[in-house]
C-alpha cells in the first residue's frame, strides 16, 4: 500500500511539472518557474518556419512581428488614400468645380471691380440677341476715364471695339428703365389708355428722393405720357404707373422683365424692380445693357422715345399746360462734341451704389447733315459705361471714347459751352452739388470742326 501511495505521489508531481511548462489560455503563460525546476523541452531548439520561408525562433517576441504588420497595412492604406484623392481631384476639375468664373465670384449683388483684367469674353453660344465678339483689334478703354466698367460695340460688325470689365456684373441704376420701356411698349396695345396715379406710387418715391416725372395723385395719365416720363426725366412714377397698369404690381412686372431677359438670352442680368433703385439682387453687365439697348432701338417708337430731347404731356386738370419733360442725357450734351460721331440718344442712371452710368447709341458724324437727319441714320455704335464718380463723368468719358474712334488728337481741339436749365422733373436723377435754381454752364471739351 505504501509503495502504491509512493508511486501515485511521484506520478502526481510529474503531472504538475508538465502542466507548469504548458501555455495557459489565449497564448498567455503563467509566471515562469525557477530554472532549477524546469525540465528540458526539446521544442525550444526547434526552428519555426513562417510564410516568408525564413526560420524564426519560437522565442521571438510576437510584438515585433505584429508591429511590422501594422506598418505594412498603414503604407497600403496610405497609398489607397492618395489614389482615391487623386481620382476625386481629376473628377472635380473635369466637372468644372474649380472654374475661376464660378457663382461665388458673382454676388447676388453685382460685383463691382475696378480691375482692368476682366475684358469681354467670346462665347460659343448662340443668343437670340447676339453677343458681340471680342476680336483681335479689341482694346481697353482709354486710360484716365472716370468709370469702373465700360464697353464700346460696333453693332454693324457685331464686334467689341473697346472694353473695361464689360462682362463683369454692375448695378445698372436707371439704365434698368430701358428694359422697363421694352416690356411696357410690347405690352400696351393702346398708348392712349390711361392710368390714375396713386399715393401708393408717389409717396415712397418722394421719400426715397427718387427721380420723378411729376405726375400727381389722382391724375389720369396716358400710357404714352408714362413712357416718356419713364425715359426722359427717368421718372420712377412713370415706371411704377406702367408696372401697376400692366402687371398689377412692381414685383409681377419685374418678373416680366426677367422673362424678357431670358427671351433675349441674357445670362448675367436679373431685375427686382422697374426703376433701378438699388437692390442686392438687381444687376446686369455693360455688355448686356448694350444688348438691351440694341434691341430697343430696333423698334421705331422706342427709338423715338430714347432719342427725344423734350416732350410735353397732355393737358389734365392737375397740369392744364401739361408737364415739360427733358432728357437727362440730351440736356447734358448736344451729341456731336466728339467730332467723329453723333450721339442719337440713350439713358442715364445714378444710385449711390452704382454711381453714374450712361448708355448711348451713335452714328458716324456727317458734316453738314441736320440733327434730325443724323438721328434717322442707322446706328453704328453703342457705348455703355458705369461707375463714374461725377455727374458729368459719363458724358466726358463718352466724348473721349467716341473721339478716339476716328483717331482724333487734342491738337486743334476747342471747347464749347452747354447750358443746362434744371427742371423739377429731372433734378432728382443725380446728386445735386449746386443750387438747382441757377443755370449751370458746363464746359465740354470737343474736337475742332473739320474745315
Amino acid at each position: 500500500m505504501n509503495r502504491n501511495h509512493s508511486n501515485e505521489r511521484r506520478e502526481a508531481e510529474a503531472r504538475r511539472t508538465r502542466d507548469n511548462d504548458r501555455p495557459q489560455g489565449n497564448g498567455q503563460q503563467r509566471q515562469p518557474i525557477p530554472h532549477s525546476q524546469r525540465r528540458p523541452d526539446p521544442r525550444q531548439a526547434r526552428p519555426v518556419t513562417v510564410r516568408s520561408g525564413r526560420p524564426v525562433s519560437a522565442n521571438q517576441p510576437p510584438k515585433a512581428k505584429k508591429s511590422g504588420g501594422i506598418g505594412r497595412v498603414a503604407v497600403i492604406w496610405g497609398a489607397v488614400l492618395v489614389v482615391v484623392l487623386a481620382v476625386i481631384l481629376i473628377i472635380a476639375f473635369t466637372m468644372g468645380r474649380f472654374d475661376g468664373d464660378s457663382d461665388e465670384s458673382r454676388p447676388a449683388a453685382a460685383s463691382v471691380s475696378d480691375s482692368d483684367s476682366a475684358e469681354t469674353t467670346t462665347t460659343e453660344e448662340t443668343y437670340p440677341v447676339s453677343h458681340a465678339a471680342t476680336g483681335d483689334e479689341t482694346s481697353g478703354l482709354p486710360a484716365g476715364l472716370d468709370l469702373t466698367h465700360g464697353i464700346l460695340i460696333d453693332i454693324e460688325s457685331n464686334t467689341v471695339l473697346q472694353s473695361k470689365g464689360g462682362d463683369r456684373k454692375i448695378y445698372p441704376a436707371s439704365m434698368t428703365k430701358i428694359m422697363t420701356l421694352i416690356v411696357a411698349a410690347e405690352s400696351v396695345e393702346d398708348l392712349d389708355e390711361t392710368f390714375t396715379m396713386t399715393a401708393e406710387i408717389t409717396d415712397p418715391l418722394y421719400l426715397a428722393n427718387a427721380s420723378v416725372a411729376g405726375f400727381l395723385v389722382g391724375e389720369e395719365v396716358t400710357m404714352r405720357d408714362l413712357i416718356y416720363g419713364l425715359i426722359l426725366p427717368s421718372g420712377g412714377d412713370g415706371a411704377l404707373g406702367l408696372a401697376y397698369h400692366i402687371a398689377g404690381s412692381e414685383e409681377a412686372f419685374a418678373e416680366l422683365m426677367n422673362d424678357k431677359a431670358k427671351e433675349l438670352g441674357l445670362k448675367n442680368t436679373h431685375f427686382t424692380n422697374c426703376t433701378g433703385l438699388h437692390d442686392a439682387d438687381h444687376y446686369s453687365t455693360c455688355h448686356e445693357i448694350a444688348l438691351i439697348l440694341e434691341y430697343a432701338i430696333k423698334d421705331d417708337f422706342m427709338r423715338e422715345v430714347l432719342s427725344t430731347y423734350q416732350y410735353t404731356t397732355r393737358s389734365t386738370p392737375e397740369h392744364p399746360e401739361g408737364i415739360l419733360l427733358t432728357s437727362t442725357l440730351l440736356s447734358r450734351m448736344n451729341g456731336d462734341e466728339s467730332g467723329t460721331v453723333f450721339v442719337q440718344g440713350g439713358k442715364t442712371g445714378y444710385t449711390t451704389e452704382a454711381k453714374n452710368c450712361l448708355a448711348t447709341f451713335a452714328t458716324e458724324l456727317i458734316p453738314g447733315m441736320s440733327e434730325d437727319d443724323l438721328k434717322a441714320q442707322p446706328t453704328k455704335y453703342i457705348l455703355v459705361t458705369a461707375g463714374s464718380g461725377e455727374k458729368f463723368g459719363p458724358v466726358f468719358a463718352a466724348i473721349d471714347v467716341y473721339k478716339n474712334i476716328g483717331g482724333e488728337s487734342d491738337d486743334g481741339a476747342t471747347s464749347s459751352v452747354v447750358t443746362e436749365e434744371p427742371t423739377e422733373s429731372n433734378k432728382n436723377d443725380e446728386p445735386e452739388e449746386e443750387d438747382a435754381s441757377e443755370t449751370k454752364n458746363i464746359i465740354i471739351y470737343t474736337a475742332a470742326d473739320p474745315e
